[in-house]
């Protein structure tokens, strides 16, 4: 018994440590459910059936504790893994203001833009025809087909 407790125990670390080094936060939920509660189901249920099982608890007993335990524990955490909504796209930048990253002239430049949730780099235009150097703060008139056309400021 306490074997199937100290599993489940290192299979939710290895799942979890996985899915961190290697997955992005955006996957879809599988059809049983999200993947980080079911790591946090298997962690709550080994950590409590684990010393329950050490210190001789009966056995029908800490199985039944340490399944509470562990759809308690999936169940606080799924709403910390909430979806978070899809990234802006490009066009979306059009108004904001940014960065040059690398020369910007008629031909061509880089500028980096920050909101609050997102940092993007665009290809770059200037607008009016004015070279701009590197550092300098610039307006994004408008994005189109992927590159910005840019005003210093």
């Amino acid at each position: 018994m306490l074997g199937l407790f100290l599993a489940s125990t290192a299979l939710s670390i290895a799942v979890g440590s996985v899915r961190l080094l290697v997955c992005d936060t955006h996957d879809r939920p599988t059809p049983l459910g999200r993947l980080e509660s079911w790591v946090f189901f298997l962690l709550g249920f080994g950590m409590t059936g684990a010393p329950m099982a050490l210190l001789g608890v009966g056995t029908a007993l800490t199985l039944g504790i340490a399944a509470a335990s562990g759809v308690t524990l999936g169940a606080v955490t799924l709403p910390l893994f909430a979806e978070s909504p899809p990234p802006p796209s490009v066009e979306d930048f059009g108004g904001h203001e940014g960065r040059v990253l690398l020369p910007v002239s008629t031909t061509g430049g880089r500028v980096v833009v920050q909101s609050l949730a997102h940092r993007i780099e665009l290809p770059a235009r200037s607008v009016d025809g004015v070279p701009l150097a590197i550092g300098r703060r610039v307006l994004i008139a408008f994005v189109e087909r992927g590159v910005a056309h840019v005003l210093g400021l």
